[in-house]
Order: C-alpha cells, then sequence, then structure tokens
C-alpha cells in the first residue's frame, strides 16, 4: 500500500487557522540549495529568495525523487516515485492515467496555470494534465535567456486571477539557472576568462576539460551564479505582483527546485549522472497566509515525492482513495504533531536514447543507481556496476568517505528497504507512455549536455 495522505489535516488537528485559498509553486531549474543566502552562501545571489526566506518556512533536508527535470517534476506533480510514474527517460511521456496535482485541484474547481521554459515538462511530454492554462512559449533552449517572459506571463495570469473569484493554483517553472550558464556582468561574479576558459565553451568542451584548477572552477561557477541572480529578480517581481494584487497573505506560496547540479566535485559538470547531495538534495521553502510560522527552520527530512499530498491537505482536499508513494509532510508546514520522518528514495534510470548508437555516433550515456537516506546514512546502488556506497551524512555532508567497506551491518540493513521500495513503485507501475523524439529536439537536448556527453 502505498502511503495515504491525512485528509481534512486542519479540521482533524482542530486548528482554527485559515485555509490557503491559492497554490503558488515556484520550481527553478538546477539550483543548488548551497548556492543560496538563506542556506549559507556567502555570495549575494539570492536577495529576493532571502528575503521570501524570512516569512516562510525552510526545510533543511528536502530532496528530490531524482537527479534531473523529468522524473523529479512529475514525483511532485503525482506523489509517485519514478518507477511508479515511469517518466525516468526522455522518450517518455507523463501517462494519462497518471493523477496530477492539477487535475485534482481543477475538479475542485480551481482555476489552473502554468508557465514552463524546458520542453522535458513540456505539453509534448503531457505535462500539461490539468492546466487550464500552459504556456510553454519560453521553452527555447540553452542560449534563451527566459526568466524575463516567464515572469511577465506569470504576473499576467496572476492579475487574471485577481479578477477572478475561483481559487487558483499556478505552477512556474523557471529554466536560467541550467547549463549554459549566460553572462550577467552587472553582478560581476564571474571574471572575463580564467587559464584555459574565456565563459563562453559548450558544455561538452568544459566536462572534456583535464583537470580543471580551482580557478576555471570558480569561473564556471560565477556564471552560473549570476543565472541564479537573474532569476532571483524574477521571482522579487513575482512576489511584489502578489501583494500589489492583495493575493500574498490568501496564498500558500513553495519555492524549490528540481535538482542541483555538480561543479566537477566528482570530475564531471552537470547533472543526470549521480544522487549525491549536490544532486538531489534542493531548496524547499514555504510561505504561508500573514507569514504564519515563518522564518522557522525544519530540520526533518521530506521528500517532495510528498509535494502533491502536502498541498491537498493543506488545502483541506479529501484525499480519501488516493495512494501516494510519499507521505504528507503537512505537519511539519502548520507546526502540529504527527509527522513521522519516512526514509528518503532517489532513483535515476537514464539512458540518453532509446536505441544504441549508429557506428561513428558518440557512446549512449546510460545511468541506473538508486538511494535511500535513513538514520543519517545514504545507502547508493549502482545497478549497472554492483556497487554499492555508504555515506554518514552528519559527520560526512560532502560524502567524501565511502564507508560501505567498513559498516556492511548497515549495509545489510538499509539495502532490503531499498529493495523493497524500489520493487513496489515499479510493481505497481502506470502504463508507460512513449514518444518519438525529433531530430530538432534531440539537437536542443544535445546542447543542453543530455545527448551524447
Amino acid at each position: 500500500m502505498r502511503a495515504l495522505t491525512c485528509s481534512l489535516l486542519l479540521v482533524v488537528t482542530g486548528c482554527s487557522e485559515t485555509r490557503p485559498s491559492n497554490v503558488v509553486i515556484v520550481v527553478v531549474d538546477t539550483l543548488r540549495f548551497n548556492h543560496l543566502g538563506c542556506y549559507g552562501y556567502e555570495r549575494n545571489t539570492s536577495p529576493s529568495v532571502d528575503r521570501f526566506a524570512e516569512e516562510a518556512i525552510r526545510f533543511d533536508r528536502a530532496y528530490a525523487s531524482s537527479s534531473w527535470t523529468q522524473p523529479s517534476v512529475a514525483s511532485m506533480l503525482t506523489g509517485l516515485h519514478p518507477g511508479a510514474h515511469t517518466v525516468f527517460r526522455m522518450e517518455r511521456s507523463l501517462p494519462d492515467a497518471a493523477e496530477t496535482l492539477a487535475e485534482i485541484l481543477k475538479d475542485e474547481g480551481y482555476a489552473t496555470a502554468a508557465v514552463v521554459s524546458h520542453r522535458l515538462i513540456g505539453s509534448g511530454t503531457n505535462f500539461d494534465q490539468g492546466f487550464e492554462v500552459f504556456d510553454e512559449l519560453h521553452a527555447k533552449g540553452y542560449r534563451y535567456r527566459s526568466t524575463p517572459g516567464v515572469t511577465a506571463k506569470a504576473i499576467a495570469l496572476l492579475e487574471d486571477f485577481a479578477d477572478n473569484e475561483r481559487p487558483f493554483f499556478l505552477l512556474v517553472h523557471y529554466f536560467d539557472p541550467h547549463y549554459n550558464y549566460n553572462r550577467h556582468a552587472a553582478f560581476g561574479f564571474a571574471p572575463q576568462s580564467a587559464g584555459r576558459l574565456k565563459g563562453t565553451e559548450s558544455i561538452k568542451k568544459l566536462r572534456a576539460l583535464p583537470d580543471p584548477t580551482q580557478e576555471e572552477i570558480d569561473l564556471v561557477k560565477g556564471l552560473y551564479d549570476e543565472e541564479v541572480r537573474y532569476t532571483d529578480q524574477g521571482f522579487g517581481r513575482l512576489l511584489a505582483t502578489l501583494e500589489e494584487l492583495g493575493l500574498k497573505d490568501e496564498t500558500m506560496i513553495v519555492f524549490t527546485a528540481d535538482h542541483g547540479e555538480e561543479f566537477y566535485e566528482r570530475g564531471w559538470l552537470g547533472h543526470t549522472r549521480t544522487l549525491y547531495e549536490e544532486i538531489i538534495r534542493v531548496p524547499f521553502l514555504v510561505r504561508m497566509p500573514n507569514g504564519r510560522n515563518g522564518g522557522e527552520v525544519v530540520r526533518d527530512q521530506v521528500s517532495l515525492v510528498g509535494l502533491t499530498p502536502t498541498v491537498l491537505d493543506i488545502m483541506g482536499v479529501d484525499a480519501t482513495g488516493r495512494e501516494y508513494d510519499g507521505a504528507s509532510f503537512a505537519p511539519l508546514i502548520l507546526g502540529r504533531r504527527g509527522y513521522a520522518p519516512s526514509p528518503i528514495f532517489a532513483e535515476v534510470d537514464f539512458a540518453d536514447r532509446p536505441t544504441e548508437p549508429e557506428p561513428g555516433e558518440p557512446p549512449s550515456k546510460k545511468v541506473r543507481k538508486r538511494a535511500l537516506i535513513q538514520g543519517g546514512f545514504k545507502l547508493v546502488q549502482d545497478l549497472f556496476t554492483g556497487n554499492t556506497e555508504l555515506y554518514d551524512l552528519e559527520r560526512d555532508p560532502l560524502e567524501s568517505v565511502d564507508l560501505a567497506g567498513e559498516r556492511p551491518d548497515i549495509v545489510e540493513a538499509m539495502a532490503p528497504k531499498l529493495d523493497a521500495i524500489s520493487e513496489h513503485a515499479r510493481a505497481d507501475s502506470l502504463l508507460l507512455e512513449e514518444r518519438v523524439i525529433s531530430e530538432e529536439e534531440l539537437e536542443a537536448l544535445r546542447s543542453l549536455g543530455y545527448v551524447g556527453q
């Protein structure tokens, strides 16, 4: 059995506080939690997010369910692990049988809208299910600066919602921190050049760079940080509009990311290949109406596969009969008792093309890994190589010392739980739906580093 949400949580706990009328979920693509000021970053990358954090509840240990956009966002919107919703490869579409948060809220009378800027979560992959308005005009690839357009469309939707008596659900997806890292010189985080780099290199060249120096890594990080700050400005304008329209204190506002980014910590740049903390641990902040419980920090670990049941709980939507892989963590947001931390499960089952490459083509990138976090330890299994890793996240948060050989007792205790979660997800999986990737899309994915890298 999947975990059932605690329906009508506010009523059950006797809470007299007013429920939010609306929900806004902001997802920033490829945003590392520790590149934000409110998570301890020293560089001024996120003034808008940091101000928001002062009025929000900040989760210190929130985890994405996978290491790249498509499966991670699908899990947020369905409450299912990637193995269950089946959207863990690029040639997959979100099945029609998947009941999304947007579909549920639409049936409850909400106006539903989304603005997305990555085609992997566009209408071509069936992520528009349940959205009355689904804007993907700014999903134009890695060279395009999409934040202004995404923000403008989201603001226009908020203005429409303000004139409508219906409650609303708005999903806003920002893409700019994803590679290519465009330069924003006004912020001054990146030098013009460093060592062998000019800041204009392709991701393929950066990944092939032998033994990058710290100076070169700092240049890459500086460009990334400029993109984060650029996106932060868009988020700030969105928040200002909510306040100007009188919607801020009627709305539950969620800020998060689909995954992080690796900056040569493991000898590589990007995501999709690993399940280490820099990739799957993500920012997660929730502002309730009137900033209720604002400024609090939640230390309990949560998985964003629980986002849909959590939103339903808080909005008072009866979830009876619906089964989810993620437990609702609404009690942590509402300051109520009753939350029992669950093990964190994450997985990546990725191939950059559905078929083997033709002679002369770059080799296909294939990754199949899964991870479990429980009791302060993290177990990672590579299902292709058979390798197992174990890390003590409390003593070794950078995951630099593999304890699998020293602590077989912990490996043996955690491995059956990891097997059980993975097998259960796939046993109850939805009928997968495959799609044909066009040559145009394949080229766009290649430029983003998903294919042939």
